[in-house]
């Protein structure tokens, strides 16, 4: 019995392909299922993005049009397809947030990065901007860490988290 062959794009990146194979998977080869799968092809990247490799891949085994799958993979704010960095932060432009004064906590880690809202810091460490409201106005001020949620934000507390990642980094 002969086994089928390998795609030009199977070829070329044999781990990525692999991977993205899994989360399809995972998730079911549904286009239904797009978003889901871009979101955890996205969190397996180092820089927290979906590269044009891994878009071409995810279009590739679902068999959905390569220009479709960038339109949704660029249409969603959780979804990059820009290198980001190993950390990032996304802090919170809702209402709740805006009231308990988050321009102090943008303030905070403006100062602790090194950099302005929007941008990343030069060794790729972080990438920090806003996002729209995730739903934590009951700890607000709030950001979130890589998807976790980090309420009652202060000068104090910025530093301390932004050490926290410095320090895990270094032990990686």
């Amino acid at each position: 019995m002969n086994k089928p062959l390998k795609s030009k794009l199977e070829k070329q990146y044999p781990e990525l392909y692999s991977q993205i194979g899994e989360i399809v998977s995972k998730w079911g080869n549904s286009r239904d299922n797009l978003i889901a799968v871009l979101l955890d092809a996205q969190s397996k990247s180092k820089q927290n993005y979906l590269s044009k490799e891994a878009i071409q891949v995810v279009s590739e085994i679902m068999d959905i049009h390569i220009t479709d799958v960038y339109e949704v993979a660029s249409f969603y704010h959780a979804i990059s397809t820009e290198p980001r960095g190993r950390f990032l932060i996304q802090l919170c432009q809702g209402t709740s947030c805006t009231v308990n004064k988050v321009v102090n906590v943008k303030d905070a880690l403006e100062a602790e990065l090194g950099i302005m809202i929007g941008g990343s810091t030069p060794d790729g460490m972080f990438t920090f901007e806003y996002t729209p409201c995730f739903g934590a106005c009951d700890v607000s001020p709030a950001m979130r860490l890589n998807g976790s949620v980090v309420g009652n934000l202060t000068a104090e507390k910025i530093k301390q988290i932004i050490s926290e990642c410095r320090e895990a980094a270094k032990n990686e």
